[in-house]
């Protein structure tokens, strides 16, 4: 049994964003842990509080803090689930946002993005994120981008030697691709061809890792509720390392 817990300490890169792990959710012991049912809920949104998380009326996730990302399990059986997303301490009635949401076989992730003042046009929602943690080719990395800067356009992420990591990527969404192992710099692109911003990345060999871009490229636009100086950066998730796949 694949025991994922350790996982998932979140770094920030460029912008000096501090991004720390959450702890494992009260009660997910209660289920069996196997690596088709590991799931995460990573908090992306700048201007939400703390969050419990619900799947059908029960709490999964609890105490979900802003820029963290907390482990727990998914529902035993694949399917559609009512979710949920409560300020912490608050009756469900309270949603900031209640959804349906397919929990598919095999390791995903729930992410909370957008803003619940909207200010950018992109409202506070949970998406779920499809994981692969198979074996990678030999001496590469698995990186999957996930967009969830509010006021960034499409993206491409690419690296300096002209890998694609991900192409018109919107809001929201995510891409994967395989990188070579060893230090790197990725740029990310508008779709104008203008770099908004390059990053150093090390992957190592084998390692799967998820590449969150956060904030925002103009901290003036943020929101009151978000934290200050909230500038464009990536939040750098280790998922999985070799003999964990």
């Amino acid at each position: 049994m694949t025991d994922y817990t350790r996982r998932g300490v979140l770094a920030g890169i460029g912008a000096g964003i501090a991004l720390t792990a959450g702890t494992t959710v009260a009660g997910a012991d209660d289920h069996e842990r196997k690596q088709e049912d590991v799931a995460r809920v990573v908090h992306l949104s700048p201007d939400a509080p703390a969050l419990d998380i619900y799947v059908d009326g029960e709490l999964w996730f609890e105490g979900v803090e802003p820029l963290t990302l907390q482990q727990g399990a998914t529902p035993a059986e694949p399917g559609t689930y009512d979710v949920a997303a409560v300020p912490t301490g608050e009756d469900s009635e309270n949603a900031l946002v209640e959804t349906e949401i397919d929990i598919e076989p095999g390791p995903c992730t729930l992410a909370a993005v957008g803003e619940v003042c909207a200010l950018s046009g992109n409202a506070f929602d949970l998406v779920a994120l499809k994981g692969d943690f198979g074996q990678t080719k030999a001496d590469h990395a698995r990186l999957r981008a996930v967009h969830a800067s509010p006021d960034t356009p499409t993206i491409d992420v690419r690296t300096e030697a002209g890998e694609t990591i991900a192409q018109g990527l919107s809001f929201g969404d995510a891409q994967t691709a395989e990188v070579p192992a060893g230090e790197t710099v990725v740029a990310v692109r508008a779709a104008d061809g203008k770099t908004l911003a390059r990053f150093k990345l090390e992957p190592e060999a084998g390692h799967v890792y998820s590449a969150f871009a956060v904030g925002y490229q103009d901290p003036g636009s943020a929101p009151e509720a978000a934290p200050d100086d909230l500038g464009f950066s990536l939040a750098l998730s280790e998922d999985a390392a070799p003999g964990e796949q």
